[in-house]
Order: structure tokens, then sequence, then C-alpha cells
């Protein structure tokens, strides 16, 4: 079963790109929130960080001058394949970086922070995501969840300082991200029962986000962190 939902959720990446985060009220959260601090914080040169199948690349092109993206992984359109715990990438060339749900999969996420905070140019900022809640993915480098203490913590060897950290989703978003991942990720790939599923999903996801705004559950419980650091 673990098989066929990781094809799946890949073949829906790769067809529905961007609007894959619209099928889940954790990409709900996270749309609130990216394009706000985008607006504010970012621009320049930026580098997308662990970018994978470049979901957030036609977000991120609206808010930069020149867009680039690293990732372990070598695939269409991955600019610079190395390891964000040590590259070798230019220091003080990036005027953002752009690191998405990324830290978790690191074996050394201070190291990783170290070198973001080291490819940045002074005054620099990085928009980090990192997840609170979440259930095992991408194993074996599946290794931290994080508070925003902690988030705060790996950063504070370097020069990066926060500047906001933000909470995107709450528990009812954590429930709809589970619902959606097992529920599309079971049914993607049955044409005749896609139609269904997509809309039956999406009211869900709908509902789960509804529910955390009118709760306020992300006060104590957030899905997801997304912090703002600036290099001082």
């Amino acid at each position: 079963m673990d098989d066929v939902i990781s094809r799946n959720i890949e073949k829906m990446q790769e067809e529905l790109g961007s609007g894959y985060f619209g099928l889940s009220a954790s990409g709900l959260a996270f749309s609130k929130v990216f394009p706000r601090l985008l607006e504010e914080y970012g621009g320049g040169r930026l580098l997308d960080a662990g970018a994978g199948n470049l979901l957030y690349r036609n977000l991120l092109d609206d808010y930069c001058n020149s867009y680039e993206a690293l990732d372990i992984q070598e695939a269409s359109g991955i600019d610079h394949v190395q390891d964000l715990q040590d590259t070798d990438l230019e220091s003080r060339s990036y005027d953002t970086v752009f690191c998405r749900n990324v830290l978790e999969h690191v074996e050394k996420p201070r190291s990783a922070m170290s070198e973001i905070s080291s490819l940045l140019r002074d005054d620099g900022t990085a928009i980090v995501s990192v997840p609170h809640l979440a259930y095992l993915h991408n194993e074996p480098e599946d290794y931290y969840r994080f508070t925003q203490h902690g988030l705060a913590e790996i950063a504070s060897d370097t020069e990066l300082k926060a500047v906001e950290i933000r909470r995107a989703g709450g528990f009812f978003s954590f429930l709809g991200y589970i619902f959606s991942t097992f529920f599309m990720g079971l049914t993607y790939s049955i044409p005749l029962l896609r139609w269904f599923t997509f809309r039956f999903n999406l009211l869900i996801q709908y509902l789960c986000y509804w529910l955390d705004g009118i709760l306020g559950t992300g006060r104590y419980m957030p899905l997801n962190y997304v912090a703002v650091f600036r290099k001082t």
C-alpha cells in the first residue's frame, strides 16, 4: 500500500504542479502564509533549497528577480545537485533562501541553517518552514519534528535572527492532510473514481481548514511553522 501511495503522490505532483497543494488543508494553510511573507521579505536572487519537483517555482518566480533550485537529487529543473548541509556555492550570493519542509529530512539541521546563513548576503532573508505534526514520510530520511523554540534554536549559532515565526494549519489541518494523503494516494490512479475523489477530498480539506480557523487549534497544536530569518 505504501508503494501505491508514494507512486500516486509523485504522479499527482508531476501532473498538478503547484496545484497539488490545493488538495490538502496543509497546502491551503501555506497558501495563506507564503505569498504575504514573500511579498514583504523576498526578492532579488532566490535559492529554492530542497526544491524537489519545483512545486513552488511558479509562486516564487513572482517574488524574485532570478530563481535557482537546489536539491540533493538530480531532476529536471534542478540547478544545483548538492547537500544543503554543505554546498560549494559562493558565500553571500543570494538575497533570499526559501526552504519548505526540508530540515526534518537532513541529519544535521544546524549545519543546514549555517549553510543557509552563509549563502545569504548581508540583510538577506531566509523563509523556512518545518513540520510540527506529520506522519512518517520519505523514510529513512525522516529525522525531526520542530517547535517554534527548536526552530529558533537551530539558527542561534548563525548570523540569522528570527524576524517572525508563524503557525500554518492546526490539528484539523493535520487530519485533513492525513486523509488527503491516503485517500487521494490510493484512488488517484483509478480514472473512474478520480472525479468523485477530487471533489469529496476538497470538501473535507476546506472543512478541516475552516474548523482550525474557528477553533484556533493552531495556537497549541500547529501543523507547521513558517519562520523568517534575516542575516545581520
